[in-house]
C-alpha cells in the first residue's frame, strides 16, 4: 500500500510496491530504515552501519512502535522521502543517541505541516 498526501488529507493507494522497492534499494545503503514487528507491533527501526572484524554486523540505533500499520507506514513513507537525510539521522542517533533522533524526526514532522490560523 502507498499514501497520497493531497489537500491536507493522506490518502491509501492499493498495493503500489513503492515499500518493497525502497526497502530493498537500502538494503544497499550503511545505514537504513526498516519496517519491522517490535514485541507483536507495526515498527520502524534503523539499523546502523556494519561494525565488528569478524562479523560485521548492523545494530539497531533507534526505533519506534505504532497503534497500526497504517500510522507505522504513514511515517516511513515520510522517511522515504527525505532518503537523502538518512545518512546524517543516522550520525545523531549514533553520537547522541536515539532520544536525540526521536526529538530531531518530531521537530521535522510538525515543521512539514501548514499552520492553521483559523
Amino acid at each position: 500500500m502507498s499514501f497520497l498526501y493531497a489537500a491536507g488529507i493522506w490518502k491509501i493507494e492499493p498495493q503500489m510496491p513503492i515499500f518493497a522497492v525502497n526497502e530493498k534499494f537500502a538494503l544497499n545503503l550503511p545505514a537504513r530504515f526498516v519496517r519491522a514487528e517490535i514485541d507483536e507491533f507495526p515498527g520502524i527501526k534503523l539499523i546502523g552501519p556494519p561494525e565488528g572484524a569478524n562479523i560485521p554486523l548492523g545494530r539497531v540505533l533507534w526505533s519506534m512502535t505504532f497503534g497500526d500499520d497504517f500510522a507505522r507506514d504513514r511515517l516511513f513513507a515520510w522517511l522515504i522521502h527525505r532518503l537523502d537525510r538518512w545518512e546524517a539521522w543516522t550520525e545523531l542517533a549514533s553520537l547522541k543517541g536515539a532520544q536525540a533522533l526521536s526529538e530531531h524526526l518530531l521537530q521535522l514532522r510538525f515543521a512539514d505541516e501548514p499552520l492553521e490560523t483559523g
